[in-house]
């Protein structure tokens, strides 16, 4: 049965939905119109998250058919006038604390590199990137929301910048945002150095 305006159900599905679309090219289509496009080469493994993303597209464009066909601007806003803001309750929802590398295998400095990442809780698949720039690391989505290429699978850091690996666009490892299109971001996250590892909330 499809969710009512205003329930639990209605707020758990569209914040799952706004979650799972966040650094996925195909996440930039409205609510049921998700496809993938066969002429964008992924890394396999975001082939696999953008697989599942439509798969889900589709199932709560049936679960919300009141909301289907509107853009994610509108929807993160429909959110956020109901629910509040929809990035805090996302996190209570969905993020946690994981550990993504062990400090040996930290990428040294002015280096990077692609990390592959199941999540310990709601077992999503991450493809990210991780960069070392003046002892500070900064994280965030591999593929290239320009072109589909990747950040970290062969790293290519031009200050506080790291060019994708297939049209050498690039992005700002602090911020997430593309260079020559400012309006285009990335999912960055924040990087807890530990005893035992390197942190992340996702």
């Amino acid at each position: 049965m499809p969710a009512e305006v205003g329930t639990d159900e209605e707020r758990v599905m569209l914040g799952k939905w706004i979650q799972k679309g966040q650094g996925l090219i195909v996440g930039g289509s409205p609510l049921g119109g998700a496809y993938l496009d066969p002429n964008i080469e992924r890394p396999k493994d975001t082939q696999e998250k953008s697989k599942e993303y439509v798969k889900f597209d589709h199932h709560a464009a049936e679960e919300l058919p009141h909301l289907k066909g509107r853009f994610r601007y509108e929807l993160e806003k429909y959110y956020r006038d109901r629910y509040g803001p929809y990035l805090q309750k996302i996190k209570y929802l969905f993020m946690s604390k994981v550990k993504i590398s062990e400090l040996k295998d930290a990428p040294s400095e002015g280096s990077g590199k692609q990390i592959n990442l199941t999540h310990p809780f709601t077992e999503t698949k991450y493809v990210l990137a991780i960069f070392c720039v003046e002892e500070k690391y900064y994280v965030m989505t591999d593929e290239c929301r320009m072109c589909g290429g990747s950040l970290g699978r062969l790293p290519d850091l031009r200050g506080m910048f790291a060019a994708c690996s297939k049209e050498e666009c690039l992005w700002n490892i602090r911020r997430g945002s593309c260079k020559f299109d400012r309006s285009s971001v990335t999912p960055t996250y924040r990087v807890s150095v530990m005893e035992d590892g390197l942190y992340i909330e996702i």
